[in-house]
């Protein structure tokens, strides 16, 4: 009886932790860029994905409600409940951009991006460069300086129902 019941019990929390174990998926986008996609909870009623983005391995907080990212095109879903899709959903691809007359100038090179229509890119923009947007604002940017341009332009991380964060990336 004894034993029936530990291995009831054995079998049981197995169960319940393996239910519980979160599945991570790994996906290239682009160069640098993966999209780390989280099911937590899988198989149960209250299963989430959660979907970050990651550049040259590390993750970046959501400043922006949409990227490009080669040619794809992402845009950022605050879940409500755990069970919810919460981070960047991929959305298909992007209009290819149109490259305007106008070169890129040095001070916007230095300064890391530069406001953009949504699909004009300047000419001798570097290719790593991708295009971000957050309500009105319209940039290219250069994604090693992902942070100090949402400090620039006065932006907070969108921050999901789930209260996911990610330290900003620098």
């Amino acid at each position: 009886m004894k034993t029936t019941m530990l291995t009831a019990s054995i079998l049981l929390t197995t169960a319940v932790l393996w239910a519980n174990t979160p599945n991570r998926e790994i996906r290239p986008i682009s160069g640098d860029w993966e999209q780390v996609i989280t099911t937590t909870n899988p198989g149960t009623r209250s299963e989430g994905i959660q979907s970050r983005l990651r550049y040259r391995g590390r993750d970046i907080a959501a400043w922006f409600d949409s990227l490009v990212i080669g040619s794809l095109r992402f845009e950022h879903v605050a879940g409500v409940q755990i069970w919810d899709f919460d981070g960047y959903d991929r959305v298909g691809r992007a209009a290819g951009d149109t490259i305007d007359p106008v070169p890129v100038s040095p001070a916007e090179l230095d300064r890391g991006w530069y406001e953009a229509s949504p699909t004009m890119r300047k000419q001798g923009t570097p290719e790593h460069w991708i295009r971000a947007s957050r309500d009105d604002l319209k940039l290219i940017l250069d994604p090693d300086r992902l942070g100090e341009i949402a400090a620039h332009h006065r932006l907070t991380p969108i921050v999901s129902g789930g209260g996911m964060l990610l330290e900003p990336m620098r």
